[in-house]
């Protein structure tokens, strides 16, 4: 009995090393501002902000959102990469490890 259990935990071990170190999330494309963009996506969410209207039932917090977004839209393109699983985080491609580049092109090609 003691040499099973013994051999139950030698294959536990093994198994849980034998994992890949893929992220686990799903390959999508989504907007990313690119460095040569950011300090005009700021200066137009800024410039949004300012040019609101104070009394209106608008939230500032929904305002904010909105300015994001369509800075995004104006500012941003659309980049390929990998959603986390909890659906927030997002990995570009050229941060991800080979693994999850391979699914990437793999996506990319259509297969």
């Amino acid at each position: 009995m003691k040499n099973i259990i013994v051999l139950l935990i030698l294959c536990m071990i093994c198994l849980a090393g034998c994992g890949d170190n893929a992220t686990r999330g799903r390959v999508v494309y989504r907007p990313r501002i690119p460095e040569e963009n950011v300090e005009k996506a700021a200066a137009y969410i800024t410039e949004w902000c300012e040019a609101a209207n104070p009394k209106s039932d608008e939230e500032g917090e929904d305002l904010l959102e909105q300015a994001e977004e369509t800075s995004m839209k104006l500012y941003g393109k659309k980049v390929i990469g990998v959603l986390m699983q909890d659906g927030y985080e997002f990995v570009p491609y050229d941060e991800l490890g080979e693994y999850d580049k391979k699914r990437c092109d793999k996506f990319k090609n259509g297969q």
